[in-house]
């Protein structure tokens, strides 16, 4: 669907950005007349508003991100079908219907008596909204004089991936290639296919920047190191895939070369689609060490969505964020995704050692996420927000992923520990600390001394 097609002549995509999301905002933000054209966007864009407030009262803006991120629609792209919604003059609908309509296919709750009645005018700002979830890849969006069709699409669906591409680059008019060039394995200048090498991957929103202090334990215990720099928001079977052909291209031209990988958070899917999703995994790894990775997915990933749909509207050169990826790996990350139901049913590789590590510290104490949950539960009481929304927000913040000793914060231990790892290990640390060791002699933090001693290096490691 063009934008002519909706709006009219093309806006400037900053006016048409903050548009949306002022009139977003404002909407759920507490106006009488609730835009129900927007209650796929608003369902998020009103807990944003309600944790937005929280951080003006009393918590700390850490504590309440975290927060931010467990608040995604429970709603799985997987559970929509087509909402039909009748226009009168191609501009007038009636939002207790289209409540109604939303509670038939989607099993909401939606209470349609507390939706203004009568008819309601499908504004500029509706038609912007709605067309930036249809160029984010949220949505598709039919229109005509009769009647708008919005369809939920399966975003984890390889051609639907595709298709989101295009439309992002048609929409700012950049190049968005599958695979940017600067990415992908980086070896040391002089590579030495006998000393011991570790192989450093990153996870979701990350790079190799967060790797910087594990580069200096291993440089001062006297070990080599390789890195693994890939697109942290795309599909992961590409990161997967791409990680592979190096590493076999790499055993070829160093065949003495073994490497111990070492891969943070969801680095530990993309080694583990490398070495299982093939019949011909690269041969120079021995050692798999997986921190605070979501073997079993995270109830936070699918909030990613909503935040890459800000992303891709927000008035700013859009060629840089989009190459790392369109919301993909959040759809990877989500319980049960078909890209985690493709990796339970294969087996890891004959030869290869896995161990895990799990946090269990969360990023809030117990008394912070039992005074969040009191003053989020007054705040939906007093705000009537609707059963879905409460429902979602209430089992979230009892979730294992932040509750101390039950969750690092992101990922839940049990879903960070694998049932056929050789080693399993948690530490009382968070998901960030599992991979940012101390400032001060990295070397010997206990994550750090926990891979040396299973590898069996701790003498050579005292020699340097």
């Amino acid at each position: 669907m063009s934008t002519k097609a909706v709006l009219g002549p093309r806006p400037r995509k900053g006016t048409l950005a903050l548009c949306c999301f002022v009139h977003l905002f404002a909407e759920v933000g507490g106006r009488p007349r609730v835009s129900v054209l927007c209650l796929f966007a608003g369902y998020f864009m009103q807990l944003t508003v309600l944790f937005y407030r929280l951080i003006l009262k009393r918590f700390s803006y850490t504590a309440v991100t975290l927060l931010m991120l467990a608040t995604s629609a429970s709603i799985s792209a997987e559970e929509f079908t087509r909402i039909t919604i009748p226009l009168r003059e191609g501009r007038f609908y009636s939002p207790r219907e289209f409540c109604r309509e939303c509670n038939r296919l989607l099993k909401t709750n939606y209470a349609p008596e507390m939706v203004a009645g009568g008819e309601r005018e499908l504004s500029p700002l509706d038609r912007a909204a709605l067309l930036l979830a249809d160029n984010a890849g949220l949505i598709r969006v039919r229109l005509d004089d009769r009647r708008l069709e919005i369809d939920i699409v399966d975003t984890q669906d390889p051609k639907v991936r595709d298709e989101n591409r295009r439309r992002l680059e048609r929409l700012f008019r950049i190049s968005i290639p599958a695979w940017p060039p600067e990415k992908g394995l980086r070896l040391p200048q002089h590579l030495d296919q006998d000393a011991r090498t570790v192989l450093l991957i990153h996870g979701l929103r990350s790079n190799g920047t967060d790797l910087t202090r594990f580069r200096e334990a291993c440089k001062h215990s006297g070990i080599q190191v390789l890195t693994f720099d890939y697109p942290n928001n795309g599909p992961l079977e590409r990161a997967g895939k791409r990680l592979g052909e190096e590493l076999r291209r790499l055993a070829i031209t160093h065949p003495r070369l073994r490497l111990v990988v070492v891969a943070h958070s969801m680095g530990g899917l993309v080694m583990r689609h490398c070495l299982e999703c093939t019949d011909t995994p690269p041969s120079c790894v021995t050692d798999v060490f997986m921190l605070g990775t979501p073997h079993a997915g995270s109830a936070l990933a699918d909030y990613c969505r909503w935040l890459d749909l800000m992303q891709v509207s927000w008035p700013w050169p859009q060629a840089g964020l989009l190459q790392e990826g369109l919301g993909e790996a959040g759809e990877d990350l989500k319980p049960g995704s078909r890209f985690l139901a493709g990796l339970d049913a294969r087996r890891r590789p004959n030869g290869v050692r896995y161990h895990t590590g799990a946090g269990c510290k969360s990023f809030l104490s117990e008394s912070e996420r039992s005074a969040i949950e009191s003053e989020v539960n007054a705040i939906l009481t007093r705000r009537n927000a609707p059963l879905e929304v409460q429902r979602s927000l209430k089992a979230l913040l009892k979730g294992d992923e932040i509750r101390e000793q039950q969750g690092d914060g992101l990922v839940s231990v049990t879903s960070a520990t694998l049932p056929v790892a050789d080693t399993r290990q948690k530490f009382n640390l968070n998901h960030l600390e599992l991979i940012h060791l101390p400032a001060v002699r990295p070397e010997d933090s206990e994550v750090f001394r926990w891979i040396i001693s299973t590898l069996g290096w701790e003498k050579e490691a005292e020699i340097r």
